[in-house]
């Protein structure tokens, strides 16, 4: 079974090398395989960026930081079996994470040139009619 070509590149093949794969234990459709795909890549995507500020996206981060930690097997989209299924040693993959993040945060300068982050304008509005002043 060779890996989808968006997996491989999210990786980088000289990252995970073929003596890591096993093979998967159970027969996923070409949808759930497809499905698979989607969930990791959103979630490597999402464990890449520097930890959010705002409330929903940290949520997000840590979800997908705490989706790659679990050795849980139970659900048919958990990390494991999502590794299992496509083939891909879960500690190697955890490994490469890890690897990764650590790049970017060299990389991001963290001197005072940095700029800061806008931050998000929350504008209150109400919800009934303006009461008119006479």
């Amino acid at each position: 079974m060779s890996l989808p070509s968006n997996v491989d590149s999210i990786l980088g093949l000289e990252a995970v090398l073929p003596e890591q794969f096993h093979s998967p234990s159970r027969a996923y459709s070409a949808d759930e395989k497809e499905l698979m795909v989607a969930v990791f890549e959103d979630a490597w995507k999402i464990a890449l960026l520097p930890e959010p500020e705002e409330t929903t996206a940290r949520r997000e981060y840590r979800d997908a930081i705490n989706w790659f930690a679990s050795e849980s097997s139970r659900g048919t989209y958990s990390f494991e079996n999502i590794c299992s299924a496509l083939g891909l040693n879960s500690d190697a993959v955890r490994d490469e994470l890890k690897k990764k993040k650590a790049e970017a945060s060299t990389e991001t300068p963290t001197d005072s040139t940095t700029p800061a982050r806008p931050k998000k304008q929350i504008h209150r509005v109400s919800k009934g009619p303006r009461a008119s002043v006479k």
